[in-house]
């Protein structure tokens, strides 16, 4: 930690004014420091935060993590968290964030606020005076990436006939073309992004073969089948792709996702378990700590 605060360096747009972010911030006992500009990077490496919030909307020309990447690969902001907002997160984006190896993302809404302003907080918490939230449970089994959104109305069965000869035809012209396992990774996302979970996780399978994109095609399949709502399967899909790394942040990401899948599955307990794994990792992790709060109220209220 660079002071005894925590220092706290925001990326200043319209939406962090509007909010008050360096206030809520500061009410909290954190240092902060704005800055603004084209580029600014060289005033965050002059400022020494540990922290970093910045927005991934400024630039249209440019694409949306290309300033994060270059704050990745400087030297000087090694060990630098970084914290990203944005209007738009979508699956593709998500998934970019994910390869950057970035968990503290926000959508830029006022609503989420609070759950950046309590992250960033939590971040400087000592471990020793952390919420202790293994006093009543076991410790974890297995290991648990990236939540998606809710797979939208099945599509009537003329666009299900349209879409299925419109498939085949991709596929025929990819073999015919020898296309990769990045081919099928991007077409995953797209049908994905389309709501269409069932073929999209047919694509990611796909797109699982290429050595490249096993992991992160496997990731995403498992989200397809938890959106499918094929939770035993999810899980065992999760479970396939820790044993598949051997890269802790990975590793994290795949047990926090059986985590929620367990959540969603009601099985408490063992959701406890595989969220506390991954506070314990990182207790900044997404929205990690509010599910375990949740998970835990949950099981005292079935106590009672």
């Amino acid at each position: 930690m660079s002071g005894e605060k925590g220092k706290v360096f925001i990326v200043e747009d319209d939406f962090t004014s509007k909010i008050g972010l360096a206030g809520l911030l500061q009410k909290e006992g954190l240092e902060v420091v704005s800055g603004k500009g084209p580029d600014p990077i060289p005033q965050i490496v002059a400022a020494k935060p540990d922290i970093i919030v910045t927005d991934i909307d400024t630039d249209p020309n440019a694409s949306p993590t290309d300033t994060i990447e270059k704050m990745k690969n400087m030297p000087e902001l090694k060990g630098v968290e970084i914290f990203v907002y944005t209007g738009n997160l979508d699956v593709s984006l998500e998934v970019k964030l994910r390869k950057l190896k970035l968990s503290s993302y926000f959508t830029k809404d006022e609503a989420h606020v609070d759950s950046l302003v309590g992250s960033a907080k939590q971040y400087f918490v000592k471990e020793e005076t952390a919420i202790d939230y293994y006093a009543e449970f076991d410790d974890v089994g297995e290991r648990g990436a990236p939540a998606a959104r809710p797979a939208a109305p099945a599509p009537k069965e003329t666009f299900e006939e349209m879409f299925d000869e419109f498939t085949e035809k991709v596929h025929k012209n990819l073999e015919a073309e020898g296309g990769g396992g990045e081919t099928f990774y991007n077409l995953g996302v797209s049908y994905m992004e389309m709501g269409l979970m069932q073929e999209a996780a047919k694509e990611f399978e796909e797109a699982a073969k290429d050595p490249q994109f096993k992991l992160e095609a496997i990731s995403m399949s498992g989200i397809c089948l938890r959106n499918l709502k094929k939770y035993a399967e999810a899980v065992a899909k999760f479970q396939e792709g820790s044993k598949t790394t051997t890269d802790p942040v990975e590793i994290m990401g795949f047990r926090y996702e059986i985590g929620v899948t367990l959540q969603e599955m009601g099985r408490l307990k063992d959701a406890f378990n595989y969220l506390g794994a991954v506070y314990k990792a990182d207790k900044t992790y997404r929205d990690v700590t509010k599910r375990l709060v949740e998970v835990n109220n949950a099981l005292k209220a079935g106590q009672k």
